[in-house]
């Protein structure tokens, strides 16, 4: 089910808005999924922050939507998609879309730690996400046969480049990303752990300084900072707690 929603539902949803909207904006509403993931932790799992863990997610989702906001894209955000595009849509439709994906990933994150915690120990990280990743395997693969697109997608494969790229795409995010999330989704709370998969634009700045040549501006720097600040409090959380506590 974690597979089902997070992978199959989540993704579909992300993806086809990333087309629709472009990449800022679909990235924007992405940075939503901590906050749907701690509202959903405290009622599914009972977990329950504390106010410092409340204040960082708040700091972390506030820095990665300023620094989302602020980055500047080749392609506008709304592309210019003829009206018989299959990923035509108006601006309103791409941002449901891109929040139904962060509410995919949020439920699915919760969903494979209630799994985890129900097996105990006898579950790990890894069984775990590869039991989400061939469930969610089967449901695309059935979906596409009996939607009569299984032509269409195994034709795809004649485009070595586009393979190559996809195949790294999924050793890097479905297989590494999804085993360490549920990793870190078993040590520490869901909300947590949303926060910290959703610093991708953060991270990412070092990268198209260096590779890309870019200049980044004191806002996108800005908002970094408040973001890796919000991470440290995130950590530091407990202490800070009993600290106030005494």
């Amino acid at each position: 089910m974690s597979g089902l929603i997070g992978l199959v539902i989540g993704d579909a949803c992300g993806f086809k808005a990333l087309v629709m909207i472009g990449p800022r904006l679909t990235t924007l509403l992405w940075s939503t999924a901590p906050i749907m993931a701690t509202v959903i932790a405290w009622f599914m799992l009972d977990e329950k922050l504390g106010w410092f863990h409340l204040l960082g997610i708040i700091l972390t989702v506030g820095g990665i939507g300023w620094v989302v906001a602020e980055r500047k894209f080749q392609n506008s955000n709304h592309f210019d998609l003829d009206d018989d595009h299959p990923d035509a849509g108006s601006l309103f439709k791409g941002v449901v879309l891109g929040l139904l994906a962060a509410l995919g990933q949020a439920v699915g994150l919760v969903m494979s730690k209630h799994a985890m915690m129900n097996m105990g120990d006898e579950l790990d990280a890894m069984p775990a996400s590869f039991i989400r990743i061939i469930a969610s395997a089967a449901i695309i693969w059935t979906y596409a046969l009996f939607a009569g697109k299984m032509k269409s997608t195994l034709g795809s494969f004649k485009n070595v480049k586009a393979m190559a790229f996809s195949a790294s795409g999924a050793i890097m995010g479905p297989f590494m990303g999804v085993w360490m999330s549920l990793i870190a989704v078993k040590m520490i709370s869901a909300g947590v752990a949303a926060t910290l998969n959703a610093t991708t634009p953060i991270l990412i700045i070092p990268a198209v300084v260096l590779y890309y040549k870019e200049k980044v501006t004191y806002r996108a720097w800005l908002g970094a900072i408040l973001a890796v600040g919000g991470v440290i409090v995130l950590f530091v959380a407990n202490d800070l707690t009993e600290m106030f506590a005494q």
